[in-house]
C-alpha cells in the first residue's frame, strides 16, 4: 500500500511521508475504519458503540478478524445482525486453510458473511501471506458469483494504485 501511495521524504532522519499518489482511490476507502473488537463477549455497550460508528463518525465499520471471536460469543447471529447494520466483515486466510475452521470459514463464505480476506501476514516466516491458496479454495469450494463479489470488493475498496 505505501509503496503504491506514499511518496517518502528521502532527506528526514526517520521515515516520513511528504506526499501521497492515487488520492482518488485513497478517497474512495477513507470512510472505512476497521475495527478491532475486544477478545471476550461483548457487551451491550460494545455493540452498540460498533453500530453506532456508521452515524457518529460517517464510517463503514470493518470488523477485523472475525474468526477471533467465534468462541467468545454464544453463537453466530452476531455476524449476521452486524451484516444488516452495514457493518462489513473481513476474516484471515488461515481460518479458512484451516484443517478443523475450514468448514466453518466456507459455510460463512458462502452465506454473503464475509466481505474481505486479510492475510494477517506480519512477516515471512511466522505469517507468510497465503491468500493465494486460500482464494484457490474458495473458488474449489464456492461459485462464481461468490468470488465475483470478492472481486467487487477488491476493485471497490482495495487500495490499489
Amino acid at each position: 500500500f505505501l509503496f503504491e501511495h506514499a511518496i517518502y521524504d528521502r532527506y528526514s532522519k526517520y521515515p516520513r511521508i511528504s506526499r501521497w499518489l492515487g488520492n482518488e482511490r485513497l478517497e474512495r476507502i477513507r470512510n472505512d475504519i476497521l475495527v478491532e473488537m475486544p477478545f471476550e463477549k461483548w457487551s451491550d455497550k460494545v455493540i452498540k458503540e460498533v453500530l453506532s460508528l456508521s452515524e457518529k463518525l460517517d464510517v463503514i465499520p470493518v470488523l477485523a478478524h472475525i474468526e477471533r471471536f467465534f468462541s467468545y460469543q454464544k453463537n453466530l447471529d452476531w455476524v449476521y445482525d452486524f451484516r444488516k447494520e452495514g457493518i462489513l466483515m473481513q476474516m484471515n486466510a488461515e481460518y479458512i486453510l484451516g484443517t478443523f475452521s475450514s468448514h466453518k470459514a466456507m459455510k460463512l463464505i458462502k452465506n454473503h458473511a464475509v466481505d474481505f480476506l486479510g492475510s494477517d501476514t506480519h512477516n515471512t516466516e511466522d505469517r507468510a501471506p497465503n491468500l493465494g491458496p486460500a482464494i484457490q479454495k474458495i473458488m474449489k469450494k464456492t461459485d462464481e458469483e461468490i468470488m465475483d463479489r470478492f472481486m467487487y470488493y477488491e476493485e471497490t475498496y482495495a487500495p490499489r494504485g
